[in-house]
């Protein structure tokens, strides 16, 4: 008489008898890895599906900064477009919203704190748009925080007026 039946019971599910048991225990092993392959491949595309939905989000965000900055650009006034652009920056999810003029200085800089408030802010230290691959228009995140989306417009023909970024 075995004391442990709990170590019976396992001992006899590691090595199944028959031909049929070990058959199963095959399909199980087979089963399990598919469906992990399968989760694993959806997740990930469902990762790409959304980074490319957040790109895409922020780059529609700078054109429209940057057309609506183009006016005040020429003009000098960027006063004239800071409540455009503050209600562009309270969008969530956007960061920072820089606005920079023709030489790639900045010209106006808001942030969206964590509480929702658009303030004023001194601008990162952000590339000139001429450093950002075009096809990428990314910058590069320090590795403290979650990944940011990023993007850069030119305002104006060519962005011959400056540019917006966001992130």
């Amino acid at each position: 008489m075995n004391p442990n039946p709990l170590r019976r019971l396992l001992g006899r599910l590691a090595r199944p008898q028959g031909l049929r048991p070990q058959l199963m225990a095959v399909l199980g092993l087979v089963t399990a890895t598919a469906l992990l392959a399968l989760h694993l491949h959806t997740g990930s595309r469902l990762d790409h599906a959304a980074r490319d939905a957040s790109q895409e989000l922020a780059r529609e965000l700078v054109r429209m900064a940057a057309t609506s900055a183009a006016p005040a650009l020429t003009s000098g006034d960027v006063a004239a477009v800071e409540p455009t652009l503050r209600a562009l920056a309270s969008l969530p999810d956007v960061h920072q919203l820089v606005l920079l003029d023709a030489e790639g200085n900045p010209a106006l800089a808001l942030q969206r704190l964590a509480d929702g408030r658009v303030v004023r802010a001194q601008p990162q230290a952000l590339p000139a748009p001429s450093a950002i691959d075009p096809r990428q228009r990314r910058w590069a995140t320090t590795g403290h925080e979650p990944e940011l989306v990023q993007a850069w417009a030119g305002a104006g023909p060519g962005g011959s007026l400056g540019s917006a970024a966001c992130c």
